[in-house]
């Protein structure tokens, strides 16, 4: 028989709610600068647990509000700045995916330019690669000379 505590899954929608009230006002009244100090030190949830509280419909309205109020404590320098750099894209997803955005575009960018010749490159490929052409055409013709006069 295992043991510890049973898993959670989730609570019925009613109680998901109340949870979220309830976090939100924990959140308000304590200040936070991270959930986990809600959600496992006060509540005793574990990281799963919370991750699967997050998911569950009637939960996300008050999880997404908790992020705003817990990260405006990065913004506001409440949290000192070299802290708060690293978690702007953990309280605001939208700037994560602005970030991410801008980060593609540039390596779309890049990848571009990379496979992208210049007309100017052309023509000096093309000047180069008749060169060697002359070069080899002038060396054949020297060794027909040569053989011929043997």
């Amino acid at each position: 028989m295992a043991g510890g505590r049973p898993r959670f899954v989730s609570l019925p929608p009613k109680e998901m709610e109340d949870l979220g009230k309830e976090m939100l006002a924990w959140i308000k009244l304590n200040k936070p600068i991270h959930l986990c100090q809600w959600y496992t030190i006060e509540k005793g949830f574990t990281y799963n647990e919370w991750k699967s509280f997050i998911q569950i419909p009637e939960s996300l309205p008050y999880y997404e509000q908790a992020l705003k109020l817990v990260g405006m404590k990065y913004l506001d320098g409440t949290v000192d700045k070299s802290i708060a750099q690293r978690f702007l894209r953990v309280y605001f997803k939208d700037l994560k995916e602005e970030e991410n955005d801008q980060l593609e575009y540039e390596s779309k960018l890049r990848s571009r330019e990379a496979s992208t010749v210049s007309e100017d490159a052309i023509i000096r490929h093309d000047a180069m690669m008749s060169q060697i052409r002359s070069l080899q055409t002038d060396r054949k013709r020297a060794s027909k000379t040569i053989n011929d006069a043997q």
